[in-house]
């Protein structure tokens, strides 16, 4: 079995985003969204992506958005 994927759709080797505070992920790109969970200071996940003042996110099979600094 064959799996076809479009190439617009592979990163890679995308960048990391390294929190230095705790910093909340939002399911959308807005301050009053659900939270999602935090980044503990350290915390690394991949950039798939921006949209205005946020970055998104890769986190366990799902996307999430983190505010820019």
């Amino acid at each position: 079995r064959q799996i076809w994927m479009d190439f617009a759709y592979v990163l890679l080797d995308p960048p990391c985003l390294i929190a230095n505070h705790p910093t909340p992920i939002f399911a959308l790109p807005q301050e009053d969204a659900k939270k999602l969970g935090y980044l503990s200071t350290y915390d690394s996940l991949r950039v798939i992506g921006a949209v205005d003042d946020y970055y998104i996110v890769s986190c366990e099979a799902a996307a999430g958005f983190v505010k820019k600094e």
